[in-house]
């Protein structure tokens, strides 16, 4: 999640130059973005040194056009790798590592497919008498990042944070869509009567409300179904950052994975997010730096979840023998890829900053990101 640019600029003329010179050690820029990462400030033109003629009055002397504005200066850090020539080329390069804090919001809707079911034993029977009409899911998820520059181009992080949230379920069923009583659909239909009758206000047989008569899947009306159900887990994520400027405008594009370990499901497969985006920067007064960008959020999530559900609670659960409780597998995929961005990050100095960034410009996906970064 890219937060604040801080940028080596330079010609693309000269840059190709140096990268057939220098391999990959210096390319178009370094910059943050991602994860809030560094800063970097354009040295002067001119160099301020000692003369031994007068009485330590500082001398402003120009350089010339064939000596680099910083070769006299040592880049005595490990990381990045070529951040001595970005400094002989009269660049400042920000602290090569981060350590910050994230909470994110995301709200967004989810595709159900390839659901199976299973009565004491595992999901292996096909089940398509259900439809999700919604399936949206609410999460809370803060996050701890740390993050280093490689090049003085590319940055890698990695994340980890807690998830917390609720998932609205909205289920229908066409009349007479189950024309057996298996143990399977009988187990359904009983944990749905039992949830029905704690829940009358959240069920709807046909058009009209009917609150003393729970729904008869096998026999009755068509019927609707309202429910909640809290989920809890971990996630990981492992991305790297490329970025680039011109001026005082800037871009950058993270590309992110994140794998899931939920607390009472089963989760395999993940997420991958690639965050394009152009940014301009503001200098502020007292060195303060204010970043305002645009750009697209691409998020593909696909995952196979497996366990237990208890219909009468609409929880999950890793116990199968519970009453009203069934084995489930399903496949699950964000509805929405694309979501438009707007962030603005404030910089202080080069060891603490802060940003704030929305999702949802364009697209059904709604995402809040606060973060606090801080580098050494």
């Amino acid at each position: 999640m890219s937060l604040r640019p801080y940028l080596w600029h330079y010609p693309i003329t000269r840059l190709l130059t140096i990268m057939a010179a220098y391999s990959a050690s210096a390319l178009l820029s370094y910059a943050y973005a991602a994860s809030q990462i560094g800063e970097v400030t354009t040295v002067p033109k001119t160099m301020v040194t000692e003369s031994p003629a007068e009485t330590g009055k500082p001398k402003v002397i120009n350089p010339g056009p064939n000596r680099p504005a910083n070769s006299d200066k040592v880049w005595d850090r490990i990381l990045p790798i070529g951040g001595q020539v970005a400094i002989y080329n009269g660049y400042d390069l920000p602290l090569p590592f981060g350590v910050s804090f994230l909470y994110s919001y995301i709200e967004q809707d989810q595709t159900i497919s390839n659901m199976k079911v299973g009565y004491g034993g595992p999901a292996n029977i096909d089940i398509n008498f259900l439809s999700f009409d919604r399936f949206r899911s609410k999460t809370n998820t803060p996050q701890l990042k740390l993050d280093a520059w490689v090049l003085p181009f590319l940055n890698v992080f990695a994340t980890v944070g807690r998830i917390k949230g609720t998932i609205d379920i909205k289920m229908s069923m066409p009349k007479g869509s189950v024309v057996t009583s298996d143990p399977v659909t009988n187990a359904i239909n009983d944990g749905i009567q039992a949830y029905c009758a704690k829940n009358p206000v959240k069920c709807r047989a046909g058009s009209a409300l009917k609150p003393d008569t729970p729904p008869d899947i096998f026999n009755g009306e068509p019927w609707r179904l309202n429910a909640e159900a809290e989920i809890e887990g971990y996630n990981y994520s492992f991305g790297a950052m490329l970025a680039g400027a011109s001026g005082d405008w800037f871009y950058t594009m993270p590309i992110v994975y994140t794998q899931t370990n939920m607390k009472k499901t089963n989760v395999s497969g993940g997420t991958l997010n690639i965050q394009p985006r152009v940014g301009y920067t503001f200098a502020l007064e007292h060195g303060l730096e204010l970043n305002v960008y645009t750009g697209a959020s691409y998020m593909d999530s696909n995952q196979t979840i497996s366990g237990g559900f208890n219909l009468e609670t609409m929880e999950a659960s890793r116990d199968f023998d519970s009453p009203h409780t069934i084995a489930f597998k399903v496949d699950q995929e964000n509805t929405d890829k694309w979501g438009g961005i707007l962030g603005v990050n404030f910089n202080i100095n080069k060891h603490l900053s802060s940003a704030i960034e929305y999702t949802g410009v364009v697209g059904d996906r709604r995402q809040m990101i606060l973060m606090v970064n801080g580098r050494f």
